[in-house]
């Protein structure tokens, strides 16, 4: 079990880091077993054998945790969905809650920042370096249920060259109706689209992960606004090998997972971040269209076995 905890309540504290560590480029941080984290260059690595530092062969699972998580269905259930052999996770606890207690605690790698969002911790802790030594990255709520089988996701994903999706919303409050479980392309797998929400779950491949990094804004927590713009930009901005602004974010209707929560309670405080992407919302800004479905039939989704 791997630890980092930074207590701060303050606003100020990118610029405080800055002038105390004289940065001047993007570091990332290597955790070790005695408890020690190392700041490091992006081109450096802590291995003998450089390429060792990009073969992780899993993918990450980073979810974010306060008090109030202990009782939700992913606390309860996260180790049997993302089991050890495919999965790294980590937890960012965003409170002062202690979870010493928590079962299997030592097969979890745990970040503690109070009062902060989780693009402030991805900006931070989930560099270039780390984010391409996994095969996907899944960015996941403390309020998500999941009702499918991620290895088979990650499959069809895989297959059709997915980039960017997210599982069709089946239950629970949404702030975009597009995310909503379509039947009509159920049998089709899904739907190409140019909207994947950034919440409460959402999928990428490391190569899309690591360049929307690069637009992150260090200064904002929730990433509010950035989905409004997020498919579009990776489409033309990230270089990436066949996505096209038709096919590069998809939302998977034949995958479902449920909205445990009864309100969305980001609005108000994210409205505060717009500014951060506003550069980009004239050219780049989302319709909210579907292109197409994502295969003809089930065939792909059915050679994905349930293993």
């Amino acid at each position: 079990m791997y630890g980092f905890r930074h207590d701060s309540n303050s606003s100020n504290i990118l610029s405080k880091t800055e002038t105390i560590l004289g940065i001047s480029e993007t570091l990332h941080l290597n955790h070790f077993s005695n408890g020690s984290v190392s700041l490091e260059g992006e081109t450096d690595c802590n291995l003998d054998k450089k390429i060792n530092c990009y073969k992780v062969n899993k993918s990450l699972v980073v979810t974010f945790w306060r008090e109030s998580s202990r009782d939700k269905w992913l606390a309860k259930n996260i180790l049997k969905v993302f089991d050890e052999k495919h999965f790294v996770r980590i937890i960012m606890v965003h409170d002062d809650s202690n979870w010493s207690s928590y079962p299997n605690k030592d097969l979890f790698i745990w970040i503690y920042v109070n009062a902060q969002k989780r693009f402030w911790y991805i900006k931070r802790f989930l560099t270039p370096t780390i984010l391409r030594a996994y095969k996907y990255v899944w960015i996941i709520d403390d309020d998500v249920e999941v009702l499918f089988q991620p290895l088979q996701y990650e499959c069809v994903a895989t297959k059709l060259n997915i980039h960017l999706s997210a599982p069709g919303r089946l239950n629970g409050v949404v702030s975009h109706e597009i995310t909503r479980t379509d039947k009509n392309f159920a049998g089709k797998i899904g739907r190409w689209t140019d909207f994947v929400e950034i919440g409460p779950i959402v999928i990428g491949n490391s190569l899309t992960w690591e360049c929307i990094w690069k637009f992150l804004s260090p200064f904002v927590g929730l990433g509010y606004g950035l989905d409004l713009v997020w498919c579009r930009l990776i489409a033309h901005n990230c270089q990436i090998s066949n996505a096209t602004m038709q096919t590069t974010c998809a939302i998977f209707d034949v995958f479902q997972h449920n909205h445990l929560s009864n309100y969305i309670a980001s609005t108000a405080a994210g409205k505060k971040e717009g500014p951060a992407y506003n550069q980009y919302y004239n050219d780049i800004r989302t319709k909210k269209v579907i292109f197409g479905p994502l295969a003809n039939n089930l065939t792909v989704y059915s050679s994905c076995t349930k293993n």
